[in-house]
């Protein structure tokens, strides 16, 4: 699992001839090997439309200076004339030493090259981005293959349709077609993306009394595995909300001062888990940034009817403004639209999020982190840190909430970011009941100047040993809590001398929670086989089930209860039948 960077270079021909003279159809594959560097070759068939005219000469132009081991030939041998690099771009001038005549002939030649480094690793994934090849002129057909090893990993990201794709000896084969091609493309490749992280908060009671407070500490979602290596120190517990946030509780004294620290590491994985239909309306109703029943707003989300375009308009409405980078301020939706060309991230994101809740489409907005390899194109918001925002709606066919980044798809002037979102993107918090709470790691600081937040690509995966949670049972309520410092998910607590079982979708690191155990008839708890509860717990991480012996603490008050009740009826029975029978020996 590798990140890399391949980058698909425009290739295109100039003629001096009319448009309709000529129609040209390439085949462009790159080869990349396992040390990144790729072999191109480029098929070009130039057939002549008018008998009277034919091609002397061809002009090929490449968006790359690093083009090595350049050549062309037909069948007649090498035909380069001139080669010129100007910055980023290398101009081919071809020469035909017998030109192709006749209406309908066709002259075939081929470009070949080699570009060093061409993949390029960041973390445990491989990036490749290319631009449009768009074709020149309508009768020009371009078809676009692209093979890399089978130890790239999986495509796991593509912002365009792709044609086909299989593999053929320790290859993955793609094939774009012509119209596929004409967007600006970004394929990713690798199972996941592995982030090491260390967080610091600062957190203060200047109250006179003790108060509770709590810290976000970055979540599982549908496509992030958080595993912590230490917290320290470590919380009371740590509480999930409506949201999916993880809140790190803590007790504070009068005027204590606490510096907290969480280390770990986080898997970005595609998206995968499903929930139920979501009906809540508390993610589409207003909030501080999100002013749903705003008039303008109102006015413009009337002629939407999807998250699509929803996401088209943001992002062709608004601009980045870079220089607004050190002065960042959150504007929110109804601003964002007064000054469009003047917008962060939290501006699109906004925007989004409002003009979505604003047609009952459920959305949210994630504050996080997400790795840039060219900040100039995939800018971040400095406010905190190395923060980004970027927004999510639920998508009702999937039954998922669905990431999106329209930020990122206005600055690289086309990246589809809507179909799919990268394993760039880290998760902090999430803000869907309310616009700003909580506030993100990197909001607690001692001072404004101290950095809070440090992350890395990983080298090797952590794997911490499994603890089981730890269980009891008081009276008829089941206490679990999880003693480990990742998720539990999903935990299936059984305890078959009741017939019950209870499945626990995710248990946060540190957490716990109560669950009530079915009622049991009081003649049944007296009964031998409920002297005990035994449980049995799995889990998909811990395929060994747990099987635990539980003292039921209820089966023997009820049974000394019960005892009591039959020695207090039998001693009863027995002063009423000695009284019986004196009175009966007197009567005599």
């Amino acid at each position: 699992m590798i990140f890399i960077l391949l980058t698909f270079y425009l290739v295109f021909a100039k003629l001096s001839y009319s448009i309709d003279e000529f129609s040209v159809a390439q085949q462009i594959t790159y080869t990349v090997n396992r040390s990144g560097n790729a072999k191109v070759v480029q098929e070009v068939n130039l057939t002549n439309n008018i008998s009277q005219i034919y091609a002397k000469d061809y002009q090929i132009n490449l968006t790359n200076s690093e083009i090595q081991n350049l050549r062309s030939y037909d069948k007649y041998g090498d035909i380069v004339n001139t080669v010129n690099t100007t910055g980023e771009n290398t101009s081919v001038s071809l020469k035909f030493s017998q030109p192709t005549i006749g209406k309908g002939q066709t002259n075939q030649f081929y470009i070949t090259y080699s570009i060093s480094s061409f993949a390029k690793k960041k973390g445990n994934t491989y990036e490749i981005q290319f631009p449009v090849f768009g074709n020149i002129f309508d009768k020009q057909k371009i078809n676009l293959s692209l093979i890399v090893p089978t130890s790239f990993g999986e495509l796991s990201f593509s912002s365009i349709p792709i044609d086909s794709s299989h593999i053929v000896n320790d290859t993955l084969q793609i094939s774009f077609n012509q119209n596929q091609t004409k967007n600006k493309t970004l394929l990713v490749f690798g199972n996941s993306q592995l982030f090491d992280f260390k967080l610091n908060y600062f957190i203060e009671n200047k109250e006179a009394t003790t108060i509770n407070t709590e810290i976000p500490i970055p979540p599982d979602t549908n496509s992030q595995t958080i595993i912590y290596k230490q917290i320290e120190p470590l919380p009371q517990s740590v509480k999930t909300d409506v949201n999916g946030n993880w809140l790190a509780q803590y007790t504070l004294n009068p005027n204590q001062k606490l510096e907290v620290t969480a280390t770990g590491q986080a898997q970005i994985h595609p998206s995968t888990e499903q929930i139920s239909i979501l009906t809540d309306q508390k993610f589409t109703s207003s909030s501080q940034y999100w002013p749903v029943a705003d008039p303008q707003i109102l006015s413009i989300s009337q002629n939407f009817k999807s998250p699509k375009e929803i996401y088209k308009y943001v992002v062709e409405t608004l601009g980045y403004n870079y220089s607004g980078l050190e002065t960042a301020k959150r504007k929110g939706a109804s601003e964002a639209l007064l000054n469009p060309k003047e917008s962060l991230c939290t501006e699109f994101t906004d925007l989004f999020v409002t003009l979505a809740r604003s047609i009952n489409i459920p959305a949210r907005e994630i504050e996080g982190y997400a790795y840039s390899n060219n900040p100039k194109i995939k800018p971040i918001n400095p406010n905190s840190d190395i923060l980004h925002a970027w927004p999510e709606y639920y998508n009702f066919s999937t039954k998922t909430w669905t990431q999106i980044d329209p930020t990122w798809e206005n600055t690289t002037n086309g990246i589809d970011y809507f179909t799919d979102l990268d394993l760039n993107h880290l998760a902090f918090v999430i803000h869907g009941t309310d616009s700003v709470y909580p506030p993100p790691p990197g909001s607690y600081k001692k001072d404004k100047f101290t950095k809070s937040i440090f992350i890395d690509f990983a080298t090797e995966n952590y794997q911490p040993a499994y603890l089981a949670p730890s269980i009891n049972i008081n009276g008829s309520t089941l206490s679990i809590k999880n003693q480990n410092l990742f998720a539990i998910k999903p935990l299936t607590i059984k305890i078959p001398n009741l017939n019950w079982e209870i499945k626990i979708n995710s248990l946060a690191p540190l957490s716990f929670t109560n669950i009530n155990l079915p009622p049991v008839p009081f003649w049944k708890m007296v009964l031998p086989k409920f002297s005990y509860y035994q449980l049995t717990i799995e889990t998909v991480d811990n395929q060994t089930p747990i099987n635990l012996k539980i003292i039921n603490r209820q089966h023997y008050l009820f049974l000394s209860i019960t005892i009591g009740i039959i020695v207090f009826i039998l001693c009863a029975s027995g002063i009423i039948l000695t009284a019986g029978s004196k009175k009966h020996e007197k009567n005599s």
